[in-house]
């Protein structure tokens, strides 16, 4: 009688055994897949990181430039390609729609989402799941709106009577800051050698402060990087003398010879771009233009505007979007801008030439220039535009 009863009890074991092989089946599948996954999610946030602070700082340049197309770069280069949502998927918004940067137009938030597959889990009917991790970086700072990247001593000079004003962004010199008898109103005031003290100029906001040197920004900036890459070449010589009348609208493409015009009452620029062998030359004349980029080559020729007004915005699509002036590098000739009134929305890129503001009320978006020289009159950034990064640096928040 005591040894059935021993060996009931015995048998009794062996689904006991089975129920504790099957519980621990599942806790190693809580355990290696969980596990797996967390390992996982820290690559994804990794990618989110850095596809955040990649879009961040695209947001420093003008619209051309594409903070998207940046986030989902940077998480490729950690290893996560968006596949339309197949297995990975990779979200970048600007603003964020929701948390503690909503509405920011400042910051760039990156979702980097992956199907991960269930080892042990999958014995148990658990399906791939969907990890991900979010990041948000933001741009901290002020950015440059004037760059001049002479190494020289009077890289930025005024003279005179002048008004320099960006109160969102800054003015950045490869050299020195040299503004007597001025007034500068800007988030940041950069120089690389002085300062040059002298008396009677302003600083209602930012005080000059020592930088780092900046380099030419043009390979960042898409529009601008496209024209570095691919001079227009326009095809056939336009007519560059026309008879000009109280009205004239001239269209885009290659002027071979000078442009110039004397003394005609409104000049429309049809949007395109022009592209000028040998340099344009107006005097007398209102100038307008919406959606256009002028190319200015290496025949030599400079940009030369004297007029009572003009008034110019750069293409907002297209391989030139955000670029209004573009000058070769490899030609120096000077800009000289001596109108009354300017207002140019866009790029103006003149790396080894001199921008020169002889006494007009100037509004400008964006400025590369060697040198900048102010003789009076007034520059003026307007606080709404995207500006360069040069002071700028974007920073994970969340």
């Amino acid at each position: 009688m005591t040894r059935e009863r021993r060996g009931y009890g015995r048998g009794q074991l062996l689904p006991l055994f089975a129920l504790m092989a099957v519980v621990l089946m599942g806790i190693a599948a809580l355990a290696v897949d969980t596990g797996y996954w967390r390992y996982q999610q820290r690559l994804e946030q990794t990618a989110a990181d850095a596809g955040a602070i990649a879009g961040a700082a695209e947001l420093a340049y003008p619209a051309a430039a594409d903070w998207n197309a940046a986030a989902q770069n940077d998480a490729a280069a950690n290893g996560f390609t968006d596949d339309n949502g197949v297995t990975v998927s990779v979200a970048a918004i600007s603003p964020p729609t929701s948390g503690t940067y909503a509405g920011n137009v400042n910051a760039v938030q990156v979702t980097v989402s992956r199907k991960q597959p269930a080892f042990f889990g999958a014995a148990f009917g658990i399906a791939p799941q969907w990890i991900g991790a979010t990041a948000v970086a933001l741009l901290t700072s002020p950015h440059t709106c004037v760059y001049a990247l002479s190494g020289g001593a009077m890289a930025i000079q005024a003279n005179g009577v002048t008004r320099m004003t960006a109160t969102t962004c800054g003015f950045a010199s490869n050299g020195g800051f040299v503004v007597p008898g001025s007034t500068v109103t800007a988030a940041l005031i950069g120089y690389v050698i002085g300062p040059y003290p002298y008396n009677g100029q302003s600083y209602p906001q930012a005080q000059p402060t020592l930088i780092a040197p900046n380099a030419d920004p043009c390979s960042t900036i898409a529009g601008c990087a496209y024209l570095k890459a691919n001079p227009p070449n326009s095809g056939s010589c336009l007519n560059a003398t026309p008879a000009w009348s109280q009205t004239v609208t001239i269209q885009p493409g290659r002027y071979c010879t000078q442009l110039y015009v004397q003394g005609a009452t409104t000049l429309t620029f049809a949007p395109g771009v022009y592209e000028f062998d040998n340099g344009m030359n107006v005097y007398g004349a209102t100038i307008t233009g919406t959606g256009v980029t002028f190319y200015n080559g290496t025949g030599g020729g400079s940009l030369t505007l004297q007029s009572p007004s003009i008034t110019l915005s750069a293409p907002t699509t297209g391989n030139t979007a955000g670029v209004a002036l573009y000058q070769n590098p490899a030609n120096t000739a000077i800009f000289d801008e001596r109108s009354a009134v300017t207002n140019i929305s866009g790029l103006m890129y003149f790396p080894t030439a001199t921008v020169q503001n002889d006494g007009a009320q100037n509004t400008w978006s964006l400025v590369v220039a060697s040198v900048l020289n102010v003789f009076g009159g007034a520059i003026t950034v307007p606080p709404t535009v995207n500006q360069f990064s040069g002071f700028a640096h974007p920073v994970l928040v969340q």
